[in-house]
């Protein structure tokens, strides 16, 4: 049986917290190894070996008791504030596997969720929660014997949203301009309501009067339902 779009993501997240302890596991019993065979003293080859069964007892034990309590997860966590778990999980399964979702960069849109996977977990991103977004451009400088030989460019996207009370942001990075460029324009075309690019206006709003900033996009998110009520209505 093939696992839904949340619980996959669930699955490969276990995995990767798996292959991270196993790492640490190897690095700890090498680094102990190591001490008895440069110290040749078995006091600090004991006091290694404790420390390094002490880290694998803790590292079990934290494995088994996400993967045994779907309540621990952070994604479960995140779905579970804005419901139900399975009624909001299926309706990220159903929603991610239409035809209607689409891909850009690394982020999947659907009808109501962006998704972004990361090692751990599932960024999870309610539609009518978007603030702000707009394109980042971090140039980094090159020297060589202290002299100038270039800059690079770095481009990501940043978009602000409301999680209940509290403000967050996710950064997108893009392999160039045009691609940040693009992106940027699908968002605002996904949620034509948000404050859409950079200026030092909106930024000096944001900083000063984030509150007031949040309501003013909230009450263009509302007349652009009550828009497509009305549109609906009329049809």
């Amino acid at each position: 049986m093939t696992d839904s779009f949340v619980m996959g993501h669930l699955k490969r997240a276990d995995r990767n917290l798996l292959v991270l302890y196993v790492i640490i596991f190897i690095a700890c019993s090498l680094i102990t190894a190591l001490v008895y065979r440069i110290s040749g003293l078995y006091t600090p080859y004991y006091v290694a070996l404790s420390i390094t069964l002490a880290i694998v007892v803790i590292c079990t034990a934290a494995y088994t008791s996400r993967v045994s309590n779907l309540e621990r997860r952070p994604t479960f966590k995140t779905l579970s504030k804005f419901g139900n778990f399975d009624d909001i999980k299926g309706q990220i399964d159903a929603e991610a596997t239409s035809n209607r979702s689409a891909s850009r960069a690394k982020l999947l849109f659907t009808q109501n969720w962006i998704l972004q996977p990361y090692w751990s977990g599932l960024h999870v991103i309610h539609r009518p929660t978007l603030v702000w977004a707009y394109t980042k451009d971090l140039a980094t400088r090159h020297y060589v014997n202290f002299i100038p030989t270039g800059t690079t460019h770095t481009y990501s996207v940043l978009m602000h949203y409301v999680d209940f009370t509290t403000v967050r942001s996710l950064e997108i990075n893009t392999a160039n301009q045009d691609e940040a460029n693009d992106l940027l324009g699908y968002i605002f075309q996904y949620a034509p309501w948000i404050v859409a690019g950079y200026a030092p206006g909106i930024a000096d709003s944001w900083k000063t009067n984030e509150a007031e900033m949040i309501a003013l996009v909230t009450r263009r998110y509302n007349a652009f339902i009550l828009k497509g009520a009305e549109g609906l209505s009329d049809t």
